[in-house]
């Protein structure tokens, strides 16, 4: 989590922890991961280099302004977009997730059989 993506992410996670909101941030998070996943439009729209900064400030904001996520969501996207770094918006909820995973005391296990199986599972010290 040392990369520019881990400092985004790292920086979102202590806005969530200071505000105590890190389940809503969270779970919008997941939510935005899933929404751009799942749309390959929005996909090359935030890769698309030829899009302005602001032009895509502007149409993230307006959409996570209409779906009435959170300020803090919202104002995370912002500054992603005025530094230019809304294609990297994947790998920056990746990060903030495994900072979700370390914060929640989960484990990644891996189970290897004829099919692949993941789990995060919580432990307590």
């Amino acid at each position: 989590l040392y990369s520019l993506q881990g400092r985004y992410a790292t920086a979102l996670f202590t806005v969530a922890a200071k505000t105590k909101k890190i389940k809503e941030v969270e779970s919008e998070a997941i939510k935005v991961k899933s929404f751009i996943l799942k749309n390959h439009d929005i996909q090359h729209f935030l890769k698309n280099p030829t899009v302005g900064r602001d032009a895509k400030k502007e149409v993230v904001v307006s959409m996570l302004t209409k779906q009435k996520y959170s300020d803090i969501v919202v104002n995370f996207f912002k500054a992603l977009a005025d530094n230019g770094r809304l294609n990297d918006s994947l790998k920056v909820i990746n990060s903030f997730e495994q900072l979700m995973r370390d914060y929640n005391a989960e484990v990644h296990v891996q189970i290897v059989s004829n099919q692949v199986t993941h789990l995060y599972l919580k432990y307590k010290m």
